[in-house]
């Protein structure tokens, strides 16, 4: 997957990349993923050598010079900087320059990366006093740190600010950079580059070098434990040939159990399933996979099924208006959902069945592919349960009445995957439905 996929950035966007372990190379690989027009700049300095990376480079000493460049006619990658002032290091606009540039990105739908500290080409850094100098108006904010150091002595020669970075991580000089390490100072919210990020942008994270397949599953495992501290955490290569292997977010898991069974005799939600019942018994799948938040939507039974889950550590959301149709759940469900959740899996109440394996499989291909819609494929049939990234969400938000999210496949269509298991199509909305699905126990 490209870049800006795997981060989900439009052309909009203004990303500031702080950090260590390939910043310019993450920089001019994003500004490739793009294509068209966009405007490349620092806030602190670049290297000389780094504007051959750009296809155009404009060099200004002031805002009135800035105004003379023709903007209109920019194509392809465009860096825009100060002047070197023979020091081998080209210099920042001005604060003035950098808003107006800012404005012009807006007026032409430029999307604006911007180089906002330094590292001395080292993998991993701890941050200074005063830096990074990230704009306020910055829309992301990319961490980037680099697998070179895993596994390395905390010595200058893999890390920029060595005694900073001992202070971050907790540990010593001469100790080697583990897991634990890189964790503690990329998850530090009072001295390290969480404190400075703006709280309007939005936090990456770009976990570079991952060159062999033991870096990456390294670097998979820093991904997911550091889930709670950024929005997005991408794992790539970015060399000669750049590649991005996965796309990491919390996904949460939304239970559908509003309904009222009108052609089931009782309650479905509340049928004994296993040691449990449907609901209870699906909504601790979910909490056992590591969906984050759990919700529960609940509406024509909620006095019946909230007793149930009041011990399972998950969202109850109440639909009053779960008479309307599915679509209220659905938007019940998605309402004030944490700003760091990047998709959702919607599970069904009346699908008891659905495979702890199949909710995994979702979530790999969810990472693996960034694509914004996912489904299992059984036996020619769509199944259940579907994934939707939070691209999704405004989409999801406009159907109306009793539709499902497969109301907008027409509009955006899904990705999907072999699943072999064809219990997973049954869906128990009468008794013969459950008979069904306990003969295959």
């Amino acid at each position: 997957m490209l870049l800006n996929q795997a981060f989900h950035l439009k052309k909009s966007d203004k990303i500031a990349f702080v950090g260590a372990g390939g910043k310019t190379s993450a920089i001019f690989s994003l500004a490739k993923a793009f294509g068209g027009s966009l405007i490349v700049t620092t806030t602190t300095h670049l290297g000389v050598w780094q504007a051959a990376l750009a296809d155009k480079h404009w060099i200004v000493n002031d805002l009135d010079e800035l105004k003379m460049l023709p903007f209109p006619s920019f194509t392809g990658i465009n860096l825009i900087t100060g002047p070197s002032n023979g020091d081998e290091r080209l210099h920042a606009l001005g604060e003035d320059s950098l808003n107006y540039l800012k404005e012009l990105a807006d007026g032409f739908n430029f999307p604006m990366l911007i180089e906002a500290d330094g590292a001395r080409q080292k993998p991993i850094k701890a941050p200074a006093s005063y830096e990074p100098v990230i704009p306020g108006f910055a829309t992301h904010v990319v961490v980037v740190v680099g697998m070179q150091a895993y596994q390395k002595p905390l010595t200058e020669q893999w890390v920029h600010r060595v005694d900073e970075f001992t202070r971050l991580s907790g540990t010593h000089k001469g100790s080697i950079i583990d897991l634990t390490a890189m964790e503690r100072s990329l998850s530090d919210k009072e001295n390290g580059y969480l404190a400075s990020i703006p709280k309007c942008a939005k936090r990456l994270l770009l976990i570079n070098q991952a060159d062999d397949l033991f870096l990456q599953a390294a670097a998979g495992r820093l991904a997911r434990n550091l889930l709670n501290n950024y929005a997005n955490i991408s794992v790539a290569a970015l060399g000669k040939e750049p590649e991005t292997f996965a796309s990491f977010h919390k996904i949460a898991g939304i239970v559908l159990a509003a309904g009222e069974s009108t052609r089931f005799k009782g309650i479905k939600q509340t049928q004994a399933w296993r040691d449990s019942d449907f609901i209870t018994y699906i909504a601790r799948t979910a909490k056992s996979f590591d969906l984050d938040p759990v919700r529960v939507v609940i509406g024509a039974h909620r006095d019946k099924l909230g007793p149930l889950l009041v011990e399972e550590e998950v969202d109850l959301i109440e639909n009053h208006e779960w008479h309307k149709g599915q679509s209220k759940s659905i938007k019940a469900g998605l309402r004030d959902l944490p700003d760091n959740v990047g998709g959702v899996i919607f599970l069904l109440a009346d699908q008891p069945q659905i495979s702890p394996m199949l909710i995994r499989a979702l979530m790999e291909k969810a990472y693996q592919t960034a694509k914004p819609i996912i489904a299992p494929l059984i036996r020619g049939e769509r199944g259940n349960p579907v994934y939707f990234s939070a691209d999704m969400f405004d989409l999801l938000k406009t159907i109306e009445g009793d539709q499902g999210g497969r109301a907008i496949f027409s509009k955006v269509t899904p990705f999907y995957f072999d699943w072999h298991d064809q219990s997973m199509l049954i869906d128990v909305d009468t008794e013969t439905d459950l008979r069904q699905l306990r003969e295959l126990e």
